[in-house]
């Protein structure tokens, strides 16, 4: 099993938005898939759980049509689901319960099943409840348990949902209800868990025109039609708990893009209460979510009922603290995607850490931390919380670091970016023909570094790209894995083979802003682009077009060299032979496209010095970026 080695003595610092919301698009996508009309949903994370779920209303009828990443049209059944089908929900929960509580709805037999795992995960409260509604459901294997024969329709009237092990079996009701015969009055049981979940339920029902009312005991969901909407999913906060905790214990500074701590609901939001008691600083700043980390984190003592995904991040915070820590209301960790008690029990003890978990509490005695190779469990967050740990532990090793495509599949390359490497990178950027190769150079051998050119990388992967005819899409990036790629001293290789001069033609020139424009393409060139970094020792001169605000946004001097269309289009005309004019177009074409594409779009980063190379020679512009290395 491949493990991912985790380079310590880093600090989170900078921005970053997480992706999209799970736990929002999976509530709103059953809900599209149920209105009249179309509707346009973007700010979809690109994970397992919404993959399945998108291809779970696919099969129940509505018909979903990607427009771009993280955006699709799904076009309603406008009332519930009608043909039999079976659905296959991998590992997740919210397809499991949610699909369920819908296709309960319609008159055709549906069949969700899943992993080995998801056989071991009770359903047996939502089964109740569908059935007292007048659904019928069958378990095929073990009752109670996935897989799970549904049956509709279901009648209104009341229902009671035990939500004691999951606040998700109440929000499959609640996202059924419109497709019920009447209005359905739903009564939550009192020992609910997660509770702010059912907020986030009931604001999805809301955005749809769907009526809710509230009463002291749950809500009266209105029956009947409802029409499509056009919203965007915000941020997932049980993803910014690992960018809020990472700041936490390197004493670091991050500002989490896109949420509002006064009006998200958010379970995973509680996790910055907790953390604040722990001696961290919290800011809502215009944009989002600013977190300062003290000098050390003190223990605490929390009841995390309201939000036991969060307590994950928060046991290695614990872990990093003076003093003991204890968390409580904990019980559902043990039915999650695995027993997160008992392996948070087993990873921390392998760390250093005293570790005890109790039916639904873990108490943690910080100590020695020491190297480790931690075992995931093939659960998501599991890899994230430890490879926090791994930015203040020497020796920290992910196992199966990809089970976090359930929900941040870029989890590691985002990382990277706010914790950057411990080499000291100048990053100089810019658009084409404002001499940043030159000027790199000079800087580089004028500081006595290493000097890495990105864009090669990006040349050579469109020279891979036209030398083989793979289509410019996210499979060019399988295609790219097949290849090794190496730099060094200005010479770019593939395989082996010196393409210095073959990624220069023009040719290639042509091909590679579309090839870099490429997601999937970026993320694997950033990879190789860090990598070549850390592995250098040394500090190093980086050049590129998003250095500073993509690829090492953590660098200590960031320099965005610019210049006007005809002066660079002059120098690249002198430097290539061809016409001042020709170059003039391509060169404004180049800047459209590459200031206009969804990923990595060129700009300056916020804290970049920007230096007008138009009137200046080579030996100033180098001067210039020298004494301000030296100086900062």
């Amino acid at each position: 099993m491949r493990g991912r080695p985790i380079e310590t003595g880093r600090v989170v610092r900078g921005r970053i938005r997480p992706p999209g919301s799970k736990s929002i698009a999976n509530r709103v996508l059953p809900l599209a898939a149920g209105a009249e009309g179309t509707s346009e949903i973007s700010g979809l994370p690109d994970g397992d759980d919404v993959r399945r779920m998108l291809e779970g209303i696919a099969a129940l009828g509505a018909v979903v049509q990607q427009v771009a990443p993280g955006s699709v049209r799904v076009t309603g059944i406008a009332g519930p689901p009608a043909g039999d089908t079976r659905i296959d929900v991998g590992a997740s929960g919210t397809t499991m319960r949610f699909l369920a509580g819908f296709a309960a709805t319609g008159s055709g037999a549906t069949v969700l099943d899943g992993t080995q795992r998801m056989r071991e995960r009770p359903i047996g409260h939502l089964a109740d409840a569908l059935r007292s509604l007048g659904a019928s459901i069958d378990f095929p294997a073990v009752p109670g348990f996935p897989p799970m024969a549904v049956r509709g329709p279901i009648e209104g009237g009341r229902v009671t949902v035990d939500a004691s092990v999951s606040s998700q079996y109440a929000s499959a009701i609640m996202l059924a209800a419109p497709h019920a015969r009447s209005d359905l009055e739903v009564t939550i049981s009192d020992d609910v868990v997660s509770a702010p979940y059912l907020e986030a339920t009931v604001e999805a029902l809301q955005c749809f025109g769907v009526p809710v009312g509230r009463h002291e005991t749950g809500w009266t969901v209105g029956a009947g039609s409802y029409r499509a909407q056009r919203l965007a999913v915000a941020p997932d906060a049980s993803g910014a708990v690992y960018p809020w905790v990472g700041a936490a214990i390197t004493s670091g500074n991050v500002l989490v893009e896109g949420l509002d701590r006064r009006t998200s609901t958010q379970a995973d939001m509680g996790v910055l209460e907790v953390l604040e008691r722990m001696g961290a600083t919290v800011t809502q700043e215009p944009d989002g979510i600013r977190l300062e980390g003290p000098g050390r984190l003190q223990g605490v003592e929390a009841d995390l009922t309201a939000c036991p995904d969060g307590s994950l991040g928060l046991a290695i915070a614990a872990a990093c603290a003076i003093g003991p820590s204890r968390f409580t209301g904990l019980g559902t960790l043990r039915v999650k995607e695995t027993d997160r008690l008992d392996a948070l029990e087993n990873e921390l003890r392998k760390v250093g850490v005293g570790a005890t978990a109790g039916p639904d509490s873990l108490d943690i005695h910080p100590g020695d931390l020491r190297p480790a190779s931690v075992a995931t469990y093939d659960d998501h967050r599991m890899a994230m919380s430890f490879a926090l740990l791994g930015l203040v532990t020497d020796g920290i090793v992910i196992e199966d670091p990809d089970c976090v495509s359930k929900t941040w599949p870029s989890f590691f390359t985002d990382l990277d970016a706010i914790a950057p490497p411990s080499v000291d990178v100048v990053a100089i950027d810019g658009p084409a023909g404002t001499g940043k190769t030159t000027v790199s150079k000079a800087v580089a051998d004028a500081l006595g570094r290493l000097r890495l050119d990105t864009g090669a990388f990006y040349r050579a992967a469109t020279l891979v790209a036209q030398r083989t005819g793979a289509a410019v899409d996210a499979g060019l990036a399988d295609e790219l894995a097949s290849h090794a790629f190496t730099y060094d001293d200005g010479v770019m290789r593939i395989d082996g083979e010196d393409v210095s001069a073959a990624i220069r033609t023009a040719e290639v020139t042509a091909g590679v802003s579309a090839v870099s424009a490429v997601a999937e393409v970026r993320a694997r060139m950033v990879d190789a682009q860090r990598d070549w970094v850390r592995g250098s020792g040394v500090g190093v001169v980086v050049e590129g077009r998003d250095i500073g605000t993509v690829v090492f946004p953590g660098a200590r001097t960031k320099v965005y060299l610019n210049a006007r269309p005809d002066v660079r289009a002059a120098r690249r005309a002198a430097e290539v032979g061809s016409d001042p004019a020709e170059e003039e177009a391509r060169i404004r074409r180049r800047d459209e496209l590459d200031s206009s594409r969804e990923t990595s779009p060129l700009r300056p980063a916020d804290d970049a010095w920007e230096l007008d190379t138009s009137d200046l020679t080579i030996e100033q512009v180098v001067d210039a970026i020298v004494t301000r290395v030296r100086s900062s």
